[in-house]
């Protein structure tokens, strides 16, 4: 374990508050074949993890000042033997702006300008960070956005919850977080990297959450704690526990879709690459696209996320499925909204921060205009 003073150097390095006396240090992992060191910031903001690197790069020399480096040293270790993608739309943003801290580098010390030793830092926001962002987005959390807790871990210490825990949760609004003892489940549940759910909860349509929540509410109070019986393989919880918790999971596929859509036509406005193209060009294209994912996935979406019965009919399920669909489509474009106006692009201008609003508001109008022909099929709020 990396000793409490050179946590508190490294911290100051990223900006980040720790106060030995009121934050938490992750245990060792006596199997871990690195020495990896978690903290947590005030108030569980934020976490930081920092692992020593016992194995020089030629990068050391490049910087001679204590501190963050500039570089990333990852291209180092990247083999030269396959060939790299040019893609002009993988820089598209999944941060949320930075709302959602997720990001690593490496602290490098010196002596007398000799190379000491280096850090590589990896950060992601803590359970209070998280529900930060979500009121920054004007989400009331608690209500329509679950709130997000640590959890406690099982009596075997593992900190992948189980089921039962999850509905328990749910049925209150809450969603259960690992805390620092396992950075990288953390960093899985809140952070932005490609498979994490961070992005998903806050794109989330407030009455996907709330039928979730329902639903968890009617199971305990119809089997108690039969949401907790598993023994020794032997699962006799009602089926219901387990698609709750398969539904929250499952977020992350159902929205990224339209969250990549949406990033990428954010990055084109910004690079330039939509300068000839009308808005409501790009508007019509982006609602056809939400249409076709709806469509692509009518038949599971509504059973999958508990709004139908599972013995409804086919047809019942297509029409129900594709609605729910195009609703988690228009939660996404809420969240986007709110997000440029709360915390635009720092690479945008404001015209193009107008733009962009513009194109997400005539894409609002269109899908708003769609459910509410619908309503009958759509979730309640």
């Amino acid at each position: 374990m990396i000793d409490t003073q050179k946590l508190q150097t490294l911290a100051q390095h990223i900006d980040f508050e720790f106060n030995p006396g009121d934050c938490a240090v992750s245990r060792t992992n006596p199997f871990s074949r690195h020495d990896f060191t978690a903290i947590s910031e005030v108030d569980e903001t934020r976490y930081a993890e920092f692992r020593q690197e016992h194995y020089k790069r030629p990068a050391y020399k490049q910087n001679p000042v204590s501190g963050i480096l500039e570089e990333d040293l990852r291209d180092y270790e990247d083999p030269d033997w396959y060939e790299r993608i040019d893609d002009p739309d993988k820089d598209h943003d999944q941060t949320l702006h930075g709302l959602i801290e997720d990001q690593e580098g490496y602290v490098a010390f010196y002596h007398d300008r000799w190379f000491d030793s280096l850090y590589r830092f990896r950060l992601v926001n803590g359970p209070t960070g998280a529900n930060y962002m979500h009121r920054k987005l004007g989400r009331l959390v608690g209500t329509d956005i679950p709130t997000i807790v640590p959890g406690e871990p099982r009596d075997n210490g593992s900190q992948i919850f189980t089921a039962g825990q999850i509905t328990e949760a749910m049925a209150d609004m809450k969603l259960l977080a690992p805390n620092i003892d396992n950075f990288g489940l953390a960093r899985h549940d809140l952070g932005a990297d490609e498979g994490s759910h961070g992005p998903s909860w806050p794109h989330t349509h407030p009455a996907i959450y709330r039928n979730l929540s329902r639903v968890a509410q009617d199971v305990i109070e119809e089997h108690g704690d039969r949401i907790h019986d598993l023994v020794d393989k032997q699962d006799n919880r009602p089926p219901e526990v387990v698609e709750i918790a398969t539904a929250l999971d499952q977020l992350i596929g159902r929205l990224t879709p339209h969250i990549a859509s949406l990033a990428v036509m954010e990055l084109r406005v910004r690079d330039g690459r939509y300068n000839e193209t009308a808005d409501a060009d790009i508007a019509s294209g982006l609602f056809e696209e939400a249409f076709k994912v709806a469509t692509y996935r009518q038949l599971y979406a509504a059973t999958r996320l508990l709004a139908v019965p599972a013995d409804a009919s086919v047809s019942q399920r297509r029409q129900r499925g594709h609605w729910v669909g195009v609703q988690q489509a228009a939660g996404v474009v809420d969240t986007r909204l709110a997000l440029h106006q709360v915390q635009p692009h720092p690479e945008a201008t404001d015209s193009q921060t107008q733009r962009t609003l513009n194109i997400l508001n005539l894409l609002k109008v269109k899908l708003d205009r769609k459910l509410a022909r619908n309503k009958d099929h759509i979730l309640d709020y």
